[in-house]
């Protein structure tokens, strides 16, 4: 077959193109997710004890506003990155700026306290809730970038799963009434950075090939 058939016969067989384009209205439903977890696991265990508290400390209202902004910033990225474009770079780096803020307040909470090291306490509970908060919103954020195209799987896994534990440690921290420093990096940052790489597996499993 001649190349010029050839290139006719392969024009015969081209469908057309649905470019797929993501837009406020499905982050919104992803954190409108979050958001009905986060209410079914405060329903369930109630608001800790010493809220009213917690709520005139620094710590916990920048930890608090950090979280939202990390599962913001991880839902747009992550949206944005599963759509091959040239542009996409940038968006690698809000995420890491926003989780590298969390990481060192939680660093910093640690090496202030007088004895960080003086209880663990039982933390089940919350690695439970967090699990449960971020599975709802990361399963939307997976459903909507099966349409797409991910070039980086990896990374779009990551930050789907990332997005889920930020909003799952944010309800943990209105129920989760221990604020020791030994608690709060064993049971509720180490399973945030657990369940975060668990998403570059099941990207791996549920995403397309490229």
């Amino acid at each position: 077959m001649k190349t010029e058939d050839m290139i006719e016969s392969l024009s015969l067989d081209l469908k057309p193109t649905n470019v797929i384009k993501f837009s406020f209205f499905d982050i919104a439903k992803v954190l409108l997710a979050g958001m009905l977890s986060l209410i079914a696991a405060v329903a369930i265990l109630g608001f800790r004890v010493d809220l009213s508290e917690q709520l005139l400390t620094a710590r916990f209202i920048v930890e608090s506003v950090w979280l939202l902004v990390l599962a913001l910033v991880s839902i747009y990225s992550a949206l944005r990155l599963s759509v091959p474009d040239l542009d996409n770079r940038k968006f690698y780096k809000w995420p890491v700026f926003a989780f590298s803020i969390v990481g060192l307040s939680t660093a910093y909470s640690f090496m202030s306290y007088s004895n960080p090291f003086l209880y663990l306490g039982h933390g089940f509970v919350c690695v439970y809730e967090i699990l449960l908060i971020g599975v709802f919103p990361a399963s939307v954020l997976f459903y909507f970038i099966r349409r797409a195209a991910a070039l980086k799987r990896d990374i779009v896994g990551a930050l789907v799963l990332m997005a889920g534990a930020a909003l799952g440690w944010l309800g943990t921290q209105l129920t989760c009434a221990d604020s020791t420093p030994l608690h709060h990096l064993f049971w509720h940052f180490l399973p945030f950075i657990f369940l975060s790489l668990t998403g570059i597996y099941i990207s791996n499993k549920i995403l397309r090939k490229i």
